[in-house]
């Protein structure tokens, strides 16, 4: 039998809510589901919509380390919901890149373009945290993005980006159907 010493892990981490309307630099990392451009979207199970699955990580401060989840629908889904995604996914552009919503110079609208979804694997950016809560009461409440903070709003201090998601590879997910490494 082996002994395993656990005097050197660190203490248990605290599952409190990051209280609403704290200002966060967070990280973003997408769980690649295998569907889409490159294979960095998920089927939705119960619309079929295409779906950034979206893992945030706060990457300095006081809740550094502390993590939520969101779907932004980004094909094949409800106009609203998809315009909502669209419009929460150009303010994170406009928040990594350092870009002011206003500026439509061709710098800017340069910026606001990605290759692929893929793109957003990794992007650092500011957001301002709300609180989500539920409506069936059968679960606890969660963080959520409340807004994302850009660079023509007086909370936002650009630095450039450093995060880098926890995973094994910064490499688009395995193509034609195969299992990608996470899900094995």
């Amino acid at each position: 039998m082996s002994n395993y010493d656990f005097n050197n892990a660190d203490k248990q981490s605290s599952f409190e809510l990051i209280p609403a309307k704290t200002i966060v630099r967070c990280g973003m990392k997408i769980k690649p589901g295998g569907v889409g451009d490159s294979g960095w979207l998920t089927v939705s199970k119960n619309s079929g919509a295409d779906m950034i699955a979206a893992e945030f990580i706060v990457t300095e401060g006081e809740f550094a380390k502390r993590r939520w989840w969101a779907y932004y629908v980004v094909d094949n889904g409800n106009e609203t919901a998809m315009n909502i995604s669209r419009q929460t996914l150009r303010a994170i552009l406009e928040s990594a890149r350092n870009v002011k919503p206003d500026d439509m110079s061709p710098e800017a609208m340069q910026k606001r373009q990605i290759a692929n979804w893929g793109d957003f694997n990794g992007m650092e950016f500011m957001a301002r945290i709300g609180i989500e809560k539920d409506k069936t009461g059968q679960y606890d409440d969660k963080n959520k993005i409340s807004e994302v903070i850009t660079p023509d709003m007086e909370e936002y201090s650009y630095k450039q980006s450093t995060f880098t998601p926890p995973t094994t590879t910064q490499a688009p997910p395995q193509q034609s159907g195969a299992v990608p490494d996470w899900a094995k």
